[in-house]
């Protein structure tokens, strides 16, 4: 096994998002933390194998990162000054800002405000090669170019972009001068990893893979706000399209497959693995369904498996705010789809005593990407 011809790698990322993250502390939080940076990084890493066993992608991994078996693995040293990152409350309006006001459903109030960075130094432990080192890497560039921390992250808040370069061989992000350039660059990028962007069969996890679709926004725009807001307009219509508009009943408006969906299961409760899961289900569990009267008001499809009633199934499809020359910012929207639930989990209406469902299919994930194409939308694939 090779030496490494250095061992430590310093980073810092810039906030250029808001991140709904903040501490015990209103006005003052640390921010981004050594063990979410961590974490943040061992996920993109396992993106960049789609061919891998959950068996053989722990034994991987923890070469790298670390294990209870293994030790400590990576290390993360926070540099310079941490813990003072300054706050805001904000409270998107219902009607004044959507699609925002959707994108940030559920987050809270408090986030960390953009622009503020985050500097660490990563430590490979002793026993790394090249190759896996060379991967650490490549994993801090996705989470720069697809990736963010805190409540909503995979919505567009929390976005991370590294403000420095971490070599020559990889595009430095915040440099490129269009929506073109950024991307030609992330598609080079991803042609570099090679085989995790052309492996042919759906992953067992998230990860990249030849069906990952992503687009770039082709329209710069001056702020964060607006490019999230051009990011995640589609969605938001495709989804209110599924579901209902708001203060429908009052407006007579018409309502969705989902809404109709579950508005059936309110009164008829699915029949044991007969029963659809509305199309909107394919972007993220859990999901709530709300009425404004009758029996049953609040309904909830809900993940399933061994040893508990309910659990999470991670939005596939991230949002994403880039940012670029001259203080210009375009939106990324990637999908990056895995097997639905590991094996032995279920999906459930409302816990499992009202019977599973079917898994949903990626209907509506395909209809929101085949809206992100003509002159407003660079595709990567």
């Amino acid at each position: 096994m090779s030496r490494l011809a250095s061992r430590t790698i310093d980073v810092t990322f810039t906030l250029v998002t808001p991140a709904y993250a903040g501490g015990a502390d209103a006005e003052k939080t640390d921010g981004l933390r050594p063990p979410t940076l961590k974490a943040l990084l061992r996920f993109w890493w396992r993106t960049m194998k789609p061919h891998l066993s959950p068996r053989a992608l722990f034994d991987a991994e923890e070469q790298i990162f670390g294990s209870t078996r293994k030790g400590q693995g990576l290390r993360v040293v926070p540099l310079g000054k941490h813990g003072d990152h300054n706050t805001e409350d904000k409270n998107y309006n219902v009607h004044a800002k959507v699609p925002l006001y959707y994108m940030a459903y559920g987050a809270g109030t408090q986030r960390i405000r953009a622009g503020q960075e985050f500097a660490f130094r990563l430590i490979a432990p002793p026993a790394l090669s090249e190759e896996q080192w060379s991967e650490v890497r490549i994993a801090a560039w996705l989470l720069s170019a697809f990736g963010g921390f805190g409540r909503r992250s995979r919505r567009g808040f929390g976005s991370l972009q590294l403000a420095t370069q971490l070599s020559q061989k990889v595009p430095h992000i915040t440099d490129l001068q269009s929506s073109r350039a950024v991307a030609e660059a992330i598609g080079k990028m991803l042609n570099a990893i090679g085989s995790a962007w052309n492996h042919a069969h759906l992953p067992a996890h998230t990860a990249f893979s030849q069906k990952a679709l992503i687009r770039i926004g082709a329209q710069p725009t001056g702020s964060w706000e607006d490019c999230l807001i051009a990011g995640s307009e589609a969605f938001y219509k495709l989804r209110r399209s599924l579901g209902a508009q708001f203060e429908h009943a009052e407006k007579g408006l018409p309502v969705g497959a989902d809404f109709e969906l579950m508005y059936e299961y309110r009164s008829k409760p699915p029949a044991s693995g007969a029963n659809r899961a509305t199309q909107g289900a394919a972007f993220g569990l859990p999901h709530n369904y709300r009425f404004s009267a009758g029996n049953n008001q609040h309904l909830r499809i809900d993940v399933a498996g061994p040893g508990q009633t309910a659990g999470r199934r991670a939005s596939p499809v991230f949002f994403k705010v880039l940012k670029i020359a001259g203080n210009r910012y375009v939106p990324l929207v990637a999908w990056l789809p895995g097997q639905f639930l590991p094996n032995g989990y279920k999906v459930v209406l409302q816990g499992d005593r009202r019977g599973p469902l079917q898994t949903p299919d990626d209907k509506a994930i395909r209809d929101l990407f085949r809206l992100l194409t003509g002159s407003q939308w660079e595709v990567i694939r």
